[in-house]
């Protein structure tokens, strides 16, 4: 299981986090369901954890369509499902008093990005009526450029954006990312990749100008790659260097891990997971 920490940061809006996570609890399941990008989720467990933290599931219900039965030597047949039910995706997430979220990465499930819209859709706005905003920002490795920082050159710059959580998140004074957008809408593209091929003997020019993209690019996870060509310092071979993957990020094994009898990975160890690398990666700061 992999495991990513995020700030959290609420605008404009009396609600912080915990007073979310409060009227969430008060809910019947039912009505704590919303529906993000056609699908329904909901909180599924929202317990209080030690010292001011809440333990969260979210679940994410795939209801149009599902998989077949299939086993081996026999035809793949239906499973029979009552209606409005289907398969259910967890994600689970440690929300702590300093602000940040630890998060359990469910790759076929809840992503980060829906689960900001899920709980951003629970905020009061102002009084001045202003839209409430919630941004989920990853918490970055503390040697994420040493390697890139240490190549004499970079030669190529790559990155993919989601143009969906681009109009939702971009700044209409950002005139780069609203040029993206502009162009991902007239094309009617989901994703708009960008390339940058980096000029000679410029290393620390292009070094600031891609930090200073990557770091606009961040919130809300609006790229899904973001790679840099390097060139090696020691035999002068180019490297590949992934700066979304540069990201603080721990792995749990299976091993540490409990399934149910169906072969789910249970709430509890993924919870007990989650708490144990966040309380490492805090005596690390």
């Amino acid at each position: 299981m992999r495991i990513h920490f995020f700030t959290v940061e609420v605008e404009n809006s009396p609600d912080d986090l915990p007073t979310v996570f409060e009227r969430l609890r008060n809910y019947q399941l039912a009505d704590r369901e919303k529906e993000i990008n056609n699908k329904p989720m909901f909180l599924e467990t929202c317990d209080h954890g030690g010292n001011g933290s809440y333990e969260l599931n979210f679940t994410q219900r795939r209801v149009q369509n599902g998989p077949g039965y299939s086993k081996r030597g026999e035809l793949t047949t239906d499973f029979f499902l009552e209606e409005d039910a289907g398969f259910g995706e967890q994600t689970a997430a440690i929300w702590s008093e300093s602000g940040h979220l630890v998060v359990q990465y469910n790759h076929y499930g809840v992503r980060i990005s829906t689960i900001r819209e899920y709980l951003q859709s629970f905020l009061r706005p102002n009084h001045d009526g202003t839209f409430p905003a919630l941004s989920l920002d990853p918490v970055v490795a503390t040697d994420a450029y040493v390697r890139l920082s240490n190549s004499p050159e970079q030669t190529r710059f790559e990155c993919a954006i989601d143009v969906n959580r681009l109009a939702m998140a971009a700044d209409a004074n950002d005139v780069p990312l609203q040029s993206l957008l502009q162009l991902g809408n007239e094309t009617n593209a989901g994703k708009v990749t960008l390339t940058l091929t980096l000029g000679h003997g410029a290393r620390g020019r292009s070094l600031r100008g891609i930090r200073e993209f990557v770091d606009r690019l961040r919130p809300n996870n609006l790229a899904d790659r973001i790679q840099v060509n390097a060139r090696n310092n020691v035999d002068g071979r180019i490297e590949v260097l992934d700066l979304l993957e540069q990201r603080e990020t721990r792995q749990v094994p299976n091993t540490e891990l409990n399934f149910t009898q169906g072969g789910r990975c249970d709430y509890e160890s993924r919870i007990a997971a989650l708490r144990r690398e966040f309380n490492r990666w805090q005596q690390q700061q």
